[in-house]
């Protein structure tokens, strides 16, 4: 997968599911698609672990041991420096993987949801599709699900980013000016800062 981008994943699900059709073999769907959908995911981790490998600037020095990037000169430098400490952490993690649940959600309900509104249609026709198109309409709900799910996960972290905009450095905040600001209700805005 990592080879051959993100162009492929929507083309190699709809041909594996293409195929299964064609051929009216369903017994390696579902491995055949959680295949794809695994290899996405570790191609989206190694894309992950070496962007914060390059983020974190070690280096290997000529003894090859790991050290931080500018060596001692660096440390004592930031050492020497007033810095104000961070109260709130302005990039949550997570964003990431919400919009890819919401990307990967949407995509496979749009496929399978057509696969499912098609089996369905010809069901009426062949009884035999029965089985077809009720793994279809599970993968269709489940799809919905994760689409769903990263959609609230992306809301509330943009959510959470308006609510430090108004914390700022700040220790305490009236929880009317941060609902105000997320245009949310009072007890909305407390129950969103209780579950979290």
């Amino acid at each position: 997968m990592a080879e051959n981008g993100w162009d492929n994943f929507g083309q190699q699900i709809l041909d594996t599911v293409d195929d299964a059709i064609r051929y009216g073999d369903f017994s390696n769907l579902s491995r055949s698609v959680g295949s794809i959908i695994n290899d996405t995911i570790d191609t989206v981790r190694q894309t992950g672990r070496t962007y914060r490998q390059g983020q974190q600037g070690t280096y290997y020095g000529a003894n090859g041991q790991q050290g931080p990037q500018f060596g001692n000169a660096g440390q004592r430098a930031a050492g020497n420096r007033m810095t104000q400490p961070v109260l709130y952490e302005r990039n949550p993690r997570g964003k990431a993987a919400g919009t890819l649940m919401c990307i990967g959600g949407y995509l496979c309900l749009g496929i399978f949801g057509i696969l499912f509104l098609a089996l369905l249609i010809i069901a009426f026709t062949d009884p035999y599709v029965i089985v077809g198109t009720a793994f279809f309409g599970i993968l269709t709900a489940i799809s919905l699900a994760v689409a769903v799910r990263g959609t609230n996960k992306v809301r509330f972290i943009n959510r959470y980013i308006s609510y430090i905009r108004v914390l700022q450095q700040r220790v305490n905040v009236p929880i009317r000016e941060l609902a105000d600001r997320v245009g949310k209700s009072i007890e909305y805005t407390t129950r969103d800062l209780r579950i979290r």
